[in-house]
């Protein structure tokens, strides 16, 4: 079983390669209006070249290889709401790769063609524009991570968020209400399909949360928050963690009942600098084995030109349960920069740096130390020929120093970088 991406790994290793820093200008257009329907179709194709296919380290000579990528996806929205708010977004990707290399390595490159990502996004609002609207929301999210080129088969994970939010907002006006009380409710169900092939199914979870927030507009761009969540967690047992040298079996309980309290402050503090300040506690109250207790905290100032120039700068501290371990503890910081020019072109950039520290317990069970501390830049570039077209191009890096080290010795440390250029459409 091979880490460097497995969900027993970082978090979230590898979201700029998922995500893409060329979303920062997305396309749209009108839409096919059928009666109140706006319906936006879209498609996406690019290509380019990933230096480290396998997320090796520098020592295990990584392959390149040309990526190229395909994808699918509508969205829908009613234009004028007033009973019945819908909004449905929904995308799929494949991908298929190409190197030369050995008969094997070609082999093991060529088997992570196919289906890539799927995700779609669903809400229903009734009475949308009444001081009280019930909101019923769907989440689902699907993606394929092939074997790595030292593992025999990947994996598969399907999440699954259905849940509901009551909002109470008291005015006349929908567009200029300064209080709101939401009460809302998640489940999530996640599930690695074909699990037991790789012995991963302690990744298998449920989820249940209970959020309360809320928030005052007490100036016209500037706004307080009080947020509450409540969360009960609960993971398969059957699976397993690497035990640290010299450690005796035991139960690898990762179930927890975390509590998160947090304040808030959002809003502009000049005409061009805006502010997002978030601090709170978190509890993470694990059934059994170490915990996390203390702060988490979220820092964001943006310099703004409008519509030239956007500057961020920021900061965010949380913990999060995973599993590999009960919890691991993120500090991340990061700076952007995005440039709007002659109205169609734009340039850009990212660097950051994340580092996650994972609990040395799983339950009852002690394993492995792990901190991941992970190098992201990236620079992109764009055009918009019209405004339902967009054509990218950019340069991303990924660094993990991790020392942590897989089963079988190999380092779980890589640097990997992607250069694309892709078009977008969405109608």
């Amino acid at each position: 079983m091979n880490f460097r991406e497995s969900i027993w790994g970082t978090a979230a290793v590898g979201s700029l390669f998922t995500i893409g820093l060329c979303s920062a200008a997305r396309a749209e257009g009108p839409g096919i209006r059928n009666g109140d329907l706006v319906i936006h179709p879209e498609a996406q194709a690019g290509a380019g070249v990933d230096n480290n296919v396998f997320y090796e380290d520098s020592s295990e000579s990584p392959v390149n290889a040309t990526v190229t990528r395909f994808g699918l996806g509508v969205g829908l929205e009613n234009r004028h709401p007033n009973k019945i708010g819908l909004s449905l977004d929904a995308d799929s990707r494949f991908r298929f790769l190409f190197a030369d290399a050995d008969a094997d390595t070609k082999r093991a490159i060529e088997a992570r063609n196919g289906f890539d990502v799927a995700s779609a996004d669903a809400t229903v609002a009734i009475l949308p524009r009444n001081p009280f609207t019930f909101e019923l929301t769907a989440a689902a999210n699907y993606k394929d991570r092939p074997a790595f080129e030292d593992s025999t088969d990947g994996y598969q994970r399907l999440e699954f968020k259905p849940g509901f939010d009551l909002r109470f907002r008291p005015g006349t006006n929908p567009d200029s209400r300064p209080f709101e009380l939401r009460l809302g409710y998640r489940a999530q169900l996640v599930r690695l399909l074909d699990c037991e092939s790789i012995g991963i199914c302690s990744a298998d979870k449920t989820g249940h949360e209970l959020r309360f927030l809320t928030a005052w507009k007490f100036l016209p761009k500037t706004a307080l928050s009080f947020d509450a969540r409540w969360t009960a967690i609960d993971y398969d047992k059957a699976g397993s963690a690497p035990l640290a040298a010299g450690a005796a079996a035991a139960e690898q309980n990762r179930d927890a009942m975390p509590l998160e309290l947090a304040v808030g402050l959002k809003g502009l503090v000049t005409r061009r600098l805006s502010v997002t300040l978030r601090l709170g506690y978190e509890n993470s109250f694990n059934d059994a084995g170490e915990g996390y207790n203390g702060l988490i905290a979220t820092t964001e100032l943006q310099y703004a030109i409008e519509p030239s120039l956007k500057v961020t700068l920021g900061y965010n501290r949380d913990a999060r349960d995973n599993s590999y371990s009960n919890f691991y503890v993120l500090n991340q910081a990061y700076t952007e920069a995005e440039l709007y020019f002659f109205g169609r072109w734009n340039l850009g950039g990212r660097f950051g740096f994340d580092h996650y520290a994972f609990s040395e317990t799983s339950g009852d069970a002690v394993v492995e130390p792990r901190e991941d501390p992970v190098l992201t830049y990236g620079v992109h570039g764009g055009y918009n020929p019209m405004e339902w077209l967009a054509i990218r191009l950019s340069f991303e890096g990924e660094n993990n120093q991790t020392d942590f080290a897989i089963v079988d010795g190999n380092p779980s440390a890589y640097h990997r970088t992607l250069a694309l250029l892709s078009v977008e459409a969405k109608y």
